[in-house]
């Protein structure tokens, strides 16, 4: 500001100071000059740009403001978009580390190269998000033994791909110890270990400092980093496109082993999921994931290290029993609902957080920021649209019901809850199918 003040005063005083008798008018600015260094004192740096204006991706708010911004995204988990993001992202490293093993294991089994293929380019894929998929055992200096995330051994040209936003370190870490939600009974805070996570989370996303002013304290923040992990999510869905499209291809009608003809032939459904058949903004964020997303997700949301879910279909192969679940079609179930339900779902959270965080800037101290916390990707920046409480659905959000039409969608509520029954016998199948085989008494 100093810097443009002094250059300012030279601009007027080149045009009020009269030119003495006899001098030039070069020689008549250098003598203003002058003056105005010794009104200035001893000469300083030029100030970094940061101390002229705030940057362009920050808002200065008053201290209550934000505080009750992060309030929001810090307490009461169940009903917190940020906590339910942290939540998902937990559902997808399980699914994405059992993607991992299961091609590897019909790549060994069937020795087709098409497993190996697959195994690289999923991990290709979603590495932008996570890379850690392999759990090992440390000992702490405690002594106590914890099981720990490390990024798995794939190989490139250029070796070892850099972590994602999601892994240990992460602007989006999840990796921390997480509570567990099921059990939580009437604690005061049933969620103290999420509580802390979810304070490290807005810290890490939106860099926020505090300045004190005569008493006066603002918060300078930042939505560089949240637009980056809606972004990087939004590029993950779109790049899994044509892979899910190309692995439900491919396993479509594969045979795994012997039927018996009275069980329905496993499938990969690939049909859009309805939207504004629950609202949010009425139900809450709990009963929003578990009435539309819940009957994919669940059977994931436990961490299974041993995927000992995955014996059984190959074994049952290997004895040729009937009905052994199609565990070709089990990877692409799971293709499926990683691109169908766990990402979609995150996208929501994203929009619901984004409009947050543009209200929040609109009381900035600084300059209006009308368009803070929202990315500039095509798609993703309307904020007419985000403020609907849209669903991500098919690659867009969407504000009315579709596929079916809002005139006809309680008429067809029964037909999709079957759907969603279909789909969670679908995806847990394979897992009660050993017990299932186990003789009674």
């Amino acid at each position: 500001m100093k810097l443009r003040s002094t250059l300012q005063g030279i601009i007027c005083l080149s045009y009020i100071t009269t030119t003495p008798q006899g001098s030039t008018l070069d020689e008549a600015l250098q003598k203003s000059l002058a003056n105005l260094r010794q009104l200035q004192g001893p000469p300083r740096p030029i100030p970094p740009e940061s101390e002229w204006v705030a940057a362009q991706d920050n808002i200065i708010v008053q201290k209550p403001e934000w505080d009750a911004f992060a309030t929001s995204l810090t307490t009461n988990m169940t009903e917190n978009p940020l906590w339910w993001i942290f939540h998902a992202a937990g559902v997808l490293r399980n699914l994405s580390r059992d993607v991992e093993r299961l091609a590897l294991a019909l790549g060994g089994l069937t020795e087709d190269e098409t497993w190996m293929v697959f195994h690289e380019t999923f991990f290709q894929i979603i590495s932008p998000l996570m890379t850690e998929f392999m759990v090992v055992q440390q000992t702490r200096s405690d002594g106590r033994k914890v099981r720990v995330y490390q990024q798995d051994q794939h190989y490139f040209e250029n070796s070892k791909k850099p972590l994602g936003i999601m892994d240990k370190g992460g602007i989006f870490d999840v990796s921390f110890l997480r509570d567990d939600w099921n059990a939580q009974g009437e604690a005061p805070n049933p969620f103290p270990r999420d509580t802390l996570t979810m304070r490290v989370l807005v810290k890490k996303l939106f860099q926020d400092t505090i300045e004190d002013f005569d008493g006066d304290k603002v918060v300078f923040a930042s939505d560089e980093r949240f637009k980056q992990a809606w972004n990087t999510v939004w590029k993950v869905y779109n790049d899994l496109e044509v892979f899910t499209d190309k692995v439900v291809k491919y396993v479509d009608g594969k045979k795994w082993g012997p039927v018996s003809g009275t069980k329905p032939r496993m499938v990969v459904d690939v049909r859009p999921r309805q939207t504004r058949e629950f609202l949010r903004l009425e139900i809450g964020y709990e009963q929003y994931y578990h009435q539309k997303f819940s009957e994919a997700l669940a059977a994931h949301e436990i961490e299974d290290p041993d995927s000992k879910w995955l014996a059984p279909g190959f074994l049952g192969r290997v004895l040729n029993v009937e009905d052994t679940p199609n565990m070709f079609v089990v990877y692409g179930v799971i293709i499926n609902t990683i691109y169908r339900s766990v990402l979609p779902f995150m996208m929501d959270m994203f929009a619901d957080i984004g409009v947050r965080m543009n209200d929040l800037a609109r009381n900035s101290v600084s300059s209006l920021e009308f368009n803070w916390g929202v990315p500039s990707t095509p798609g993703l920046n309307n904020l007419k649209t985000l403020r609907k409480w849209p669903e991500w659905t098919e690659g867009i959000y969407r504000t009315v019901a579709w596929p079916i039409p809002q005139e006809y969608l309680q008429h067809a509520i029964p037909i999709l809850e079957m759907l969603r029954q279909e789909r969670k016998a679908e995806l847990e199948r394979h897992r009660n199918f050993e017990n299932q085989r186990r003789p009674i008494g």
